[in-house]
């Protein structure tokens, strides 16, 4: 699970945890807010003989995209920027076990995030929108907006919620989880990041998104701006993840892959695993350490364990 944003499940309960330390997309185990919080327990079961949720059947077809990935336990909700849609999908199966579209305000939905009050959140890519749903009951709205381009979404200590921009525009903003107050622009130009976590510390730890040619991961500071260019060598490094023992797996088109990086040693990234794809997207971490990531070109789902071996999840039917 992820080390710096509560897409990691470790203080959100039962069942959707806030993960302790570093990298959207853990929250840090520092935070006593989130520490304290729970949620109800998660439906999303299927019974024995068809998937379904509450008793009612779940359309299985396989969604036109995946795009980003949050696991809770044994569920992944995978964003469908093509699906306009953002679905459930049973680990074990590869079964859908709900899917949430329009009735929650979800439109063109890029990455995903668990805050502390339990409900996952999302960025619309195609028009700017965060929201917010209630997974057990698919209940939800837009809660900001910001310009078209809205796509890594993380959670830091205290609850506080960033999202920066990608590929159509540049920008990195604190937004109001309440909607009570407009999106706060911290750093107009990040340049091109895109899934990233927040670390232990409450810094911003970001793949640059082909970094001018070098393939960067930097660190912002939220409070000052400031940006450090923490290491660089990689390409088409698009999300990253900071596992519990502080490794950084950094998730890469062209070739796919998932490179890891200790940024304890002095020492370039390396290869972790060849990912069958040409599309990845996102990655997340599970509670086991087990890798997942998704690619927009496939309904799948690449299962990557923790020595590298990668097995494929097909989604839906």
């Amino acid at each position: 699970m992820r080390t710096t944003h509560p897409r990691s499940l470790a203080a959100l309960g039962a069942v959707v945890l806030l993960a302790l330390p570093a990298c959207s997309s853990d929250d840090s185990g520092d935070d006593g807010d989130a520490a304290t919080t729970t949620t109800p327990a998660l439906t999303l079961v299927p019974d024995e003989t068809t998937t379904s949720v509450a008793g009612e059947p779940v359309d299985q077809t396989a969604p036109a995209s995946t795009n980003g990935n949050l696991v809770i336990d044994d569920v992944a909700w995978v964003a469908s920027i093509g699906g306009n849609e953002i679905i459930a999908v049973d680990l074990a199966s590869g079964d859908i076990l709900r899917r949430v579209g329009a009735e929650a305000g979800v439109v063109g939905p890029d990455d995903l995030d668990v805050g502390p009050d339990g409900r996952i959140w999302w960025t619309g890519f195609t028009g700017g929108e965060v929201g917010a749903f209630d997974p057990d009951t698919g209940e939800g709205d837009v809660v900001a907006q910001l310009p078209p381009g809205a796509n890594p979404i993380a959670f830091g200590a205290g609850g506080r919620l960033f999202v920066g921009l990608a590929i159509t525009g540049e920008g990195l903003y604190e937004i109001d989880p309440s909607g009570g107050t407009d999106p706060v622009l911290l750093v107009e130009e990040p340049g091109n990041i895109n899934g990233f976590e927040v670390a232990g510390d409450g810094s911003i730890w970001a793949p640059r998104f082909g970094g001018g040619g070098t393939g960067e991961i930097i660190r912002v500071d939220p409070d000052t701006g400031e940006v450090e260019v923490l290491t660089d060598g990689l390409s088409g490094n698009i999300g990253l993840a900071i596992g519990d023992d502080g490794r950084v797996f950094v998730a890469s088109i062209g070739p796919a892959r998932v490179d890891v990086w200790d940024p304890t040693v002095d020492a370039a990234p390396e290869t972790f695993a060849e990912v069958p794809t040409t599309g990845v997207d996102n990655i997340d971490i599970g509670t086991d350490g087990t890798l997942y990531v998704t690619a927009f070109d496939v309904p799948q789902i690449h299962v990557i364990a923790t020595d590298g071996t990668v097995t494929t999840l097909d989604i839906g039917s």
